[in-house]
C-alpha cells in the first residue's frame, strides 16, 4: 500500500505544480505513510468537489499533518517508557 499511496500523491502533486522542489519538500515535510494519505484525501476530496488546491495550501498541510504525526509518536514513546519504568 505504501508505494500506491506515495505514488498517488506524487502524481497529484506533480498536477498541482510540476516542481521537483515542490513535491520533495512536500514529502518530505509530510515524512509518513499516515500523512501522505491524508494528504492525498484532501487533495482527492477536493477535486471531487470543484475545488483547486494551491502548491501554497499543500506545503501548509505537509508541515502541520508532520508535526502531528512527529506529536503523536513522541507521545507514544513516552508512554512506553514510562510503561517499561513501571
Amino acid at each position: 500500500m505504501t508505494s500506491d499511496v506515495k505514488t498517488e500523491l506524487i502524481s497529484e502533486l506533480k498536477m498541482i505544480w510540476n516542481n521537483k522542489d515542490f513535491v520533495c519538500g512536500a514529502m518530505s515535510n509530510a515524512g509518513s505513510e499516515a500523512a501522505w494519505k491524508k494528504m492525498l484525501d484532501y487533495i482527492q476530496t477536493a477535486k471531487r468537489h470543484g475545488e483547486s488546491v494551491s502548491s501554497d495550501e499543500i506545503l501548509l498541510m505537509s508541515l502541520d499533518v508532520g508535526n502531528t504525526d512527529s506529536q503523536i509518536e513522541r507521545v507514544s514513546q513516552r508512554k512506553s517508557v514510562k510503561i517499561a519504568m513501571l
